[in-house]
């Protein structure tokens, strides 16, 4: 006789079979899976009775039990979450109330004050360089050099053939041979005597150029007594300038280059203005052009802005003429109107050293670039523009 109900013996579900069970029927509990032996209808089995289905809930369908439904993950409930005690999770609220906190949190102050601290430096170096664009554009350019016309030319101290201009009181110094009587030994520098040439000459006019970012202009072309006369030349105005501020600090500036105190120091020459010379003995042919509308005067040097001719057109410096003592100032005498002055190699050949005053150095020749040409390269602006060829 069949049943239609009988008992899971492992876990006491009710089972339930429209078609009834046998006893001795072999059946697998749908729920924990145990297989078991439907006993005898004297277990108290119920007979099987038609009875009508219970109307279907609505909602999704319910899956089909599979004998691995324990082995798949299930999706914890809320129910479970709210039990299980060793649920650490952060939940909304706590997140939330993190984030607050660190928007109230020292370290977060901290971090804005660097940054306005920060700001304020910058607005203040910004404010300063403003001021000081402001404070140039507003202060007078300097004197311009007196024409030659106009000036009065201090007597010479030693009269005679071998005089050669210098830059004392309100022009130049006397001594030394002209360029006329200056004749050089040798057919021209070697390859790295020019190279050191080239050099230094860089550096001397790199010094220039910082001199002039320091000062607001280039060097006068001498360091000048109360009086007004030439004590020391240009060369040593700028001794800070190629690393040489140790030796600059040892000339007394108020005395002239041959003092006492002051001469000893010509053995101290820097390398920068050796040039092509074969040798170091205190002596240089570094020169600049004096007067005339020059780029240098006795007085007052000159700003790059009042170079209306452009400064890759007027020399700066050449290395012409006899050496002469590096600390005596003596350069290169110019009226920039009757002729340029003559320039030769110290040391042979038709080709001298020559800087721009754009920092430009290069081997000017004379051949090619005559009286004419020199003289309009000297001048600064005199509105007649040239190429060095």
């Amino acid at each position: 006789m069949s049943v239609s109900r009988t008992t899971c013996p492992s876990c006491g579900a009710g089972l339930k079979s429209a078609a009834g069970f046998n006893p001795g029927q072999a059946v697998r509990c749908p729920k924990c899976s145990t297989p078991f032996t439907v006993p005898d209808a004297d277990a108290g089995f119920e007979e099987v009775v038609d009875e009508p289905a219970p109307p279907k809930k609505k909602g999704p369908p319910a899956r089909a039990a599979r004998d691995d439904d324990d082995d798949r993950p299930r999706r914890r409930s809320r129910d479970d979450d709210d039990e299980d005690d060793d649920d650490d999770r952060p939940r909304k609220k706590g997140k939330k109330k993190a984030a607050g906190g660190y928007k109230n949190s020292p370290a977060r102050f901290a971090i804005l004050g660097v940054l306005l601290v920060v700001l304020g430096v910058l607005a203040f170096l910004l404010y300063q360089k403003k001021m000081k664009e402001k404070e140039d554009a507003e202060a007078p350019p300097p004197p311009a050099p007196e024409e030659s016309g106009n000036r009065q030319v201090a007597p010479p101290i030693r009269p005679g053939p071998r005089q050669e201009m210098n830059q004392g009181g309100a022009g130049v110094v006397a001594g030394g041979p002209k360029a006329d009587d200056f004749r050089p030994v040798g057919d021209g520098p070697t390859a790295a005597a020019t190279d050191r040439g080239i050099n230094g000459m860089k550096q001397v006019l790199l010094a220039m150029h910082n001199y002039h970012d320091r000062k607001g202009a280039f060097p006068a072309a001498a360091i000048t007594g109360p009086d007004g006369k030439a004590l020391l030349s240009w060369r040593v105005a700028i001794l800070p300038y190629i690393e040489q501020d140790a030796l600059y600090k040892q000339f007394k500036l108020t005395e002239p280059w041959d003092s006492p105190a002051n001469r000893p120091l010509l053995a101290q020459m820097p390398a920068v203005y050796q040039g092509t010379l074969p040798g170091n003995d205190g002596k240089t042919s570094f020169k600049v052009f004096v007067g005339g509308g020059a780029l240098f005067d006795p007085r007052v040097g000159r700003r790059l802005s009042n170079v209306s001719d452009g400064t890759s057109n007027t020399l700066a410096v050449v290395e012409s003429g006899a050496p002469v003592e590096w600390t005596r100032p003596m350069d290169i005498a110019f009226d920039g109107k009757v002729a340029s002055p003559r320039l030769v190699s110290p040391t042979g050949g038709d080709t001298i050293l020559a800087a721009t005053a754009d920092g430009a150095v290069r081997r000017l020749s004379l051949e090619r670039n005559g009286p004419d040409t020199i003289r309009r390269l000297v001048g600064a602006a005199d509105g007649e523009v040239v190429e060095i060829e």
